[in-house]
């Protein structure tokens, strides 16, 4: 009798460790999942005609989202987007940020626009005018079955550019000591689990061991 309850004990214990192991494992996966970062589509090539870019319509029809890149004087990147909108046979562009989020940039999702930061999704049809997280808007010209954009109009996007590097900056260093501080809190709630499941079967093992010696 006594070895039939020493013996489900055991196995109780074997599954009270086997799922706690497998709790832990899973926390660990799903914070992974969360804290992921998306990864921003490399930049397309473009056309260069004199001071203009040229991007020719076929090129962005598709209604995806075109991310492209132009190294200003200095060199810094100033990165813009061209999605077609659902209706009318428009075009939404604007640069890869916006004022609230600066240069997170903007990601496809289930074919819908979504801003990186803040996971808010745009509405295509109003990418290209200012406000909320809209992409900041900028002048251009279609003509010729072509979209042209004067280098000069992203020249002076350039200086806002570099106040977002600054920001983004700050942001990053506040992120970094963020999620550090969630690693170590993860790692603590870890710890204390495997101490409880611990401090747990050497109970139960110690009881099972004293009822034994007592019927002995």
């Amino acid at each position: 009798m006594e070895k039939a309850r020493l013996k489900n004990n055991k196995h109780w214990l074997s599954s009270l460790a086997f799922f706690s192991i497998l709790s832990v494992f899973a926390i660990t996966v799903i914070h992974s999942h969360i804290t992921k970062p998306v990864a921003l589509t490399p930049p397309q090539p473009y056309q260069e005609e004199g001071n203009m870019i040229v991007i020719p319509l076929t090129d962005v029809e598709d209604g995806h989202l075109h991310r492209f890149s132009y190294t200003a004087t200095g060199g810094n990147n100033v990165r813009f987007i061209v999605v077609k909108k659902p209706k009318g046979g428009s075009y939404g562009i604007g640069l890869d940020a916006c004022d609230i989020c600066g240069l997170a940039g903007y990601y496809e999702r289930n074919d819908e626009v979504v801003c990186k930061r803040c996971d808010v999704v745009m509405n295509k049809s109003t990418i290209g005018f200012k406000g909320g997280c809209n992409p900041v808007p900028f002048e251009y010209e279609i003509k010729d079955k072509k979209i042209y954009i004067d280098k000069a109009t992203l020249e002076k996007k350039k200086k806002i550019v570099f106040q977002w590097v600054i920001n983004m900056f700050w942001r990053m260093v506040k992120g970094t000591l963020f999620r550090q501080r969630s690693k170590m809190l993860m790692i603590a709630f870890t710890v204390a689990l495997g101490v409880s499941l611990a401090t747990a079967m050497m109970n139960v093992m110690l009881g099972v061991g004293d009822k034994v010696k007592t019927r002995n």
